[in-house]
C-alpha cells in the first residue's frame, strides 16, 4: 500500500496496489488531477513524485517501468534509512571523500527513503513532518529528513550545545495521539539511554517541542549488515563470527540490564568505520512486557506500523524472517528470544539465505515453529560444521534446548575464533611491538616536546616583563600578569573549535544547558572586568595585553599543536589500522584498549586518548593503577580529571532535572488517558518519574560494577526486571518515595539563595562598590605617584654608584605618600563603603564561585562580614603601624581569606 499526497491540497489517497509507471489520477479531496510519477525500488518499495496536472501532459504508460541506471553499491547505500530510525553512512570503499558525499547526496525531504531492511515493502508517507518546517526541535537544527517509518521519521540533526550531528527520531503524531503507548514507549527508551556500551547505539536525550516527542542517538558512520549482505551476497564465515560476536556482547549488555530487544536482525546491527558493530533501535522498537500491555496496544501499534518487518502475531510485534517460535504466541519472551533472532542473522551473514521464507506471515511463522532447519554447511559447503552447530543450537524450537544466556554463545564463539578475554590475552610479538613503536613515533615530533616547555616558558616571560615594566608603568605591569590568562582562554577556546577537546564540549554544554543566568553571569563579569579597569585606569593597557595574549595563545594552536597533529597522522593511521584488525578478528573492546595501555611506553596516555578517548583512557588508568605496569606510567594533562568531573556532575543533575520533567509530563498524560483524575494522575506522574530516574542511576552503577564480567546470571537479570517491576507498581500505587533525603531537598532550596550566582552577584557589586568609593576620593589617582618611584628604581638600576641614595630616596617619597593617604579624609559611599575591606570581601565572593552549592556559603559568608566589618567589631591590624596599608585591615583580609580555603577544602558539594 502507498500513501499518496496531493500536490493541490493536504488531502491523501491509498494505493493498495502501487505499481511503476505515469499516472494522472484525480484527487478525491480538490476533485483535480494531478501527475504521479511511482518508481519500484531494488527493495521491492515504491517511491513517487507529484506534481500539478499540466495541460499537455505525456500520454500516462501504466505498464511501462521507467529505466532504470546502473549504480554503485555506494550510490545504493546513499538511498538508505531504515525506519527503525538509526542513520548509516554507508561503508562502500571506506574512504572519506566517500562519507562526505554520502553525507551530502543522501535523500532529500521530498524523497524520502523507504526501509532497506529484508522484505521492507513501506508504507511510508512522503511528507515531511511539521518540525522539518521551522527547522529546529527542542535543542536540535534539523539538518534534513533521512527516513520515516511505522514509529516516527529519522532526522540529520546538529546538536547546538555540543555541534555534533545526531540522527534524531521524531515520533509519530499517531503514537503520540495514545499518551498511555507513549508513555511506556518513552519509559522503554530511556532505559536504553543508560546502556553504555561500544557495541550498543547510544541514545543521548529525549525530549518534547510543542507535542513533538524526540529521542536523538548517536550517529553511526558505517553500513548495516543487511546493506552488507546486499553488497557481498554472504560473508567469510570467520568474519560473520566476529559480526555476531559484537552484537552478542552488545545485548548481553542489555540483557544484564533487564531489558530485551524483541528485534534483532541485520538492519539492526551497525558496522561502523572502526570495525565495531552496534545494536540499533534498543528500546525503540519493542513492546512493553506482556503484563505491561493489553491487546488494544498491541492492535494501536501494529497500526502504527508501517512495515511488513513489524506485523502482530498472537500478541506480540517483530520481524517474522527472524522471529523465535515463542515470540509468535506471546509478549511475554525473554533474553533467549533475541538468541534466536540473532541466530537467524548469523544464519543469512553465512548463507545469504533466510533460514525460512515463505509466500504470508503464517507461513513464515509456521516454518519457524515446526519446520526443521537445514544448517549452514549444508548451503555452503565452507562453512564449519562448528559454526553450523553454534546456529543450530541458537535457533533451536525450544527456547529451554539454546544457550540460556549471551555469556555461553560469547564463550563458544570466541573459542572459535581463538580470541581470549584480557585478564589472559597475549599478543603476538610483532603486535606489541607495532604498538610500542606507534607510540614511540606518536611522542617523537619536535613540537610535541615543547608542548610542555611552552606553556612554562610564558608564564616565566609574563612575571619577567612584569617585573621590568613595574619600572615604567605599574598599569601594564598588571597586564602582563594577566597575560598567561589571556593566552590560555584563546587556546582553550580556538582549540575547543577545532578538535575534539573534552574539557571545551563540557563547558560549551554547561554554559548552554546552564540558561540564561550563566549568560548573565559572564556577561556581568566582563562588564565589571572593564569597568574596574577604566576606573583603575589599566584599560589601554589590558587591551593591549590581552590581544597579545589572544595572538599567542591562537598561534600556539596553528603553529604547534596543528605540526604536531599533522606529524602524527602516519603512526595513528598505523595504530588505527592495527586495532581494527584487532576488532574485526572479534577481540573485545576493553581487551584491545588493555593491549594498547599495557604494550605502550610510559607516554602513553596522549596517545591512548585518540585511539579510544579520553573517558576510556581514566577508565584503563584506573584497572592499571595497582599493577606494577601502571605505576611506571606517567600521566597526561591529569589537572583536567578534577575539573572534567565537576563539570560532568553539574551536567548530570542538569540532564536529570530534565528527564524527571519530560517523563512526568508523558506519564501524567499517560495516566489521564486511563480515567485518572488530574490531580491523582499529577502525583503518580511526580513518583514515577522519580522511579524511572533512579532506576536509571541504578542501571549505569551495575554497568560499572559489571563492566569486564562475561557472564549474565539469569538470577540477577530476573531480579532486575522484578525490581523494575515493583517500583513501577509502587510508583502507581503511590507509596514510592524518592531515594532522597530531607538535607537533599532543603540544599536544592538554599542553593537557590546561598548558591554560586547569588555570591557571585553580591561578589560584583561589593567590588564596584569598593572601586567607586576609591574612585570618589581620589584614592586610585594618588598610585599615580607610584611611577616616580618606578623611575627612580630605574636611574638607580643604570647608576650604581647612586644606587644606595636613591633607595633611600624612594623609601622616604613613599613613606611620605603613605602619610597623605593616611591623613586624607575621605568620605563613605552609601554609608557602607569606606575602605578597601569591602574590595577583599568581594574578591573572596568572586572567587567562592568555583565550588558549587550552599555549603561554600557558610565559609565565604562570614569572611565577607569579617573583611567588610571586622574594623567596627574591633579587630584591630596585627602589623605594625609602619608596615599597615591605609584603609585595609591586614588581620581581616587573612581571616577572610583562612575561611575561602577552609571553604574550598570543605564546603563542596556532597556526592
Amino acid at each position: 500500500m502507498l500513501n499518496v499526497k496531493c500536490p493541490n491540497c493536504p488531502a491523501k489517497m491509498k494505493l493498495a496496489k502501487p505499481k511503476s509507471g505515469k499516472f494522472a489520477p484525480s484527487c478525491s479531496g480538490c476533485k483535480k488531477k494531478f501527475q504521479l510519477l511511482i518508481k519500484e525500488q531494488p527493495d521491492g518499495s515504491f517511491k513517487y513524485k507529484t506534481a500539478p496536472f499540466k495541460a499537455n501532459p505525456s500520454k500516462p504508460s501504466p505498464t511501462a517501468k521507467p529505466a532504470q541506471s546502473k549504480r554503485t553499491p555506494v550510490e545504493l547505500n546513499a538511498t538508505r534509512a531504515e525506519s527503525s530510525g538509526q542513520t548509516r553512512i554507508p561503508d562502500g570503499p571506506a574512504t572519506a571523500s566517500d562519507i562526505n558525499q554520502t553525507r551530502a547526496d543522501s535523500v532529500r525531504p521530498s524523497q524520502a527513503p523507504t526501509q532497506t531492511g529484508p522484505a521492507a515493502g513501506a508504507n511510508v508517507s512522503r511528507t515531511a513532518s511539521a518540525p522539518a518546517k521551522k527547522g529546529r526541535l527542542g535543542p536540535y537544527r534539523l539538518i534534513k529528513i533521512l527516513g520515516e517509518g511505522g514509529m516516527g521519521s529519522v532526522y540529520l540533526a546538529n546538536q547546538t550545545s555540543l555541534d555534533r550531528e545526531v540522527a534524531l527520531k521524531v515520533v509519530k503524531n499517531h503514537l503520540s495521539a495514545n499518551p498511555a503507548m507513549l508513555a511506556r514507549f518513552t519509559r522503554e527508551a530511556y532505559a536504553a539511554a543508560q546502556l553504555v556500551h561500544p557495541n550498543v547505539v547510544q541514545i543521548y536525550d529525549m525530549g518534547d517541542d510543542n507535542g513533538n516527542s524526540y529521542f536523538s542517538m548517536e550517529l553511526v558512520d558505517g553500513c548495516s549488515l543487511h546493506q552488507l549482505i546486499g553488497e557481498k551476497k554472504k560473508l567469510d564465515p570467520e568474519e560473520a563470527a566476529s559480526y555476531i560476536l559484537h552484537a552478542a556482547r552488545g545485548l548481553q549488555c542489555a540483557h544484564n540490564a533487564g531489558m530485551v530487544h524483541r528485534d534483532v536482525k541485520p538492519g539492526n546491527l551497525l558496522v561502523n568505520q572502526d570495525g565495531l558493530v552496534k545494536v540499533a533501535d534498543l528500546g525503540l522498537v519493542q513492546v512493553p512486557n506482556q503484563d505491561e500491555i493489553d491487546d488494544s496496544d498491541v492492535n494501536q501499534m501494529v497500526a502504527l506500523s508501517a512495515s511488513k518487518d513489524l506485523t502482530r502475531v498472537g500478541a506480540t510485534i517483530g520481524t517474522p524472517y527472524y522471529m523465535a517460535p515463542e515470540q509468535a504466541k506471546t509478549a511475554a519472551v525473554d533474553h533467549r528470544a533475541d538468541i534466536y533472532s540473532l541466530g537467524c542473522t548469523f544464519y543469512v551473514l553465512l548463507t545469504g539465505k533466510r533460514p525460512f521464507d515463505g509466500k504470508s506471515i503464517e507461513e513464515v511463522v509456521s516454518k519457524h515453529t515446526n519446520e526443521p532447519l537445514i544448517v549452514p554447511s549444508q548451503i555452503v559447503e565452507r562453512v564449519p560444521g562448528e559454526l553450523s552447530s553454534i546456529v543450530a543450537k541458537m535457533m533451536a524450537k525450544r527456547a529451554a534446548d539454546r544457550y540460556q544466556s549471551m555469556g555461553e554463545l560469547i564463550e563458544e564463539l570466541e573459542n572459535f575464533l581463538g580470541v581470549k578475554s584480557s585478564e589472559a590475552f597475549t599478543p603476538d610479538e610483532k603486535d606489541a611491538i607495532a604498538i610500542e613503536t606507534a607510540c614511540k613515533t606518536f611522542n617523537s615530533p619536535a613540537t610535541a616536546k615543547l608542548r610542555g616547555v611552552m606553556p612554562l616558558a610564558l608564564l616565566a616571560v609574563s612575571i619577567l616583563f612584569a617585573f621590568v615594566t613595574s619600572f615604567i608603568s605599574w598599569r601594564l605591569a598588571t597586564g602582563f600578569l594577566l597575560m598567561p590568562f589571556f593566552a590560555f582562554a584563546a587556546y582553550f577556546v580556538t582549540s575547543g573549535l577545532n578538535t575534539e577537546s573534552v574539557l571545551f564540549n563540557k563547558a560549551r554544554e554547561l554554559v548552554y544547558r546552564g540558561g540564561v543566568f550563566v549568560w548573565l553571569k559572564w556577561a556581568f563579569a566582563a562588564i565589571l572586568l572593564v569597568a574596574a579597569s577604566f576606573l583603575v585606569g589599566t584599560f589601554p593597557h589590558w587591551l593591549f595585553v590581552g590581544v597579545l595574549g589572544v595572538g599567542l595563545g591562537a598561534g600556539y594552536y596553528f603553529l604547534i599543536d596543528l605540526a604536531t597533529a599533522k606529524a602524527r597522522v602516519p603512526c595513528l593511521a598505523s595504530a588505527e589500522t592495527l586495532v581494527r584488525r584487532m576488532r574485526v578478528k572479534g577481540m573485545e573492546e576493553s581487551t584491545i584498549q588493555n593491549f594498547v595501555a599495557k604494550y605502550s611506553p610510559p607516554n602513553w596516555e596522549e596517545f591512548f586518548e585518540k585511539l579510544f578517548g579520553y573517558e576510556a583512557k581514566r577508565r584503563v588508568r584506573d584497572q592499571l593503577a595497582t599493577s606494577n605496569v601502571g605505576k611506571q606510567k606517567k600521566k597526561f594533562r591529569a589537572w583536567r580529571d578534577g575539573i572534567f568531573d565537576r563539570f560532568s556532575e553539574r551536567l548530570e543533575a542538569f540532564t536529570n532535572d530534565d528527564d524527571r520533567k519530560h517523563l512526568r509530563q508523558v506519564e501524567e498524560a499517560g495516566l489521564v488517558a486511563t480515567g485518572v483524575s488530574a490531580q491523582d494522575a499529577r502525583g503518580q506522574a511526580s513518583q514515577m518519574a522519580d522511579a524511572i530516574v533512579d532506576n536509571g542511576d541504578a542501571i549505569r552503577i551495575a554497568q560499572l560494577e559489571k563492566r569486564l564480567a562475561k557472564a549474565d546470571p539469569k538470577f540477577e537479570r530476573e531480579q532486575q526486571r522484578e525490581k523494575i517491576k515493583a517500583m513501577l507498581a509502587d510508583a502507581r500505587s503511590g507509596k514510592y518515595k524518592r531515594q532522597e533525603s530531607s538535607m537533599n531537598r532543603l540544599s536544592a532550596k538554599l542553593d537557590r539563595f546561598l548558591g554560586a550566582y547569588p555570591r557571585f552577584l553580591l561578589g560584583c557589586c561589593l567590588i564596584v562598590g569598593s572601586l567607586l568609593w576609591a574612585r570618589q576620593n581620589d584614592l586610585l589617582l594618588s598610585v599615580d605617584q607610584l611611577k616616580e618611584l618606578g623611575e627612580q628604581g630605574l636611574a638607580a638600576a643604570q647608576d650604581p654608584d647612586a644606587a644606595n641614595d636613591a633607595v633611600e630616596s624612594a623609601k622616604a617619597q613613599g613613606q611620605k605618600m603613605k602619610d597623605e593617604l593616611s591623613a586624607k579624609q575621605t568620605s563613605s559611599l552609601w554609608g557602607l563603603f569606606h575602605s578597601f575591606d569591602s574590595l577583599i570581601a568581594g574578591v573572596v565572593l568572586l572567587l567562592s564561585t568555583i565550588v558549587f552549592g550552599w555549603r561554600m556559603s557558610i565559609f565565604v559568608i562570614p569572611a565577607a562580614i569579617v573583611a567588610m566589618f571586622g574594623s567596627s567589631f574591633g579587630i584591630p591590624d596585627f602589623l605594625p603601624a609602619a608596615y599597615q596599608v591605609p584603609y585595609l585591615n591586614t588581620t581581616t583580609a587573612l581571616i577572610a581569606i583562612g575561611l575561602f580555603c577552609a571553604g574550598v577544602v570543605f564546603g563542596r558539594r556532597e556526592e
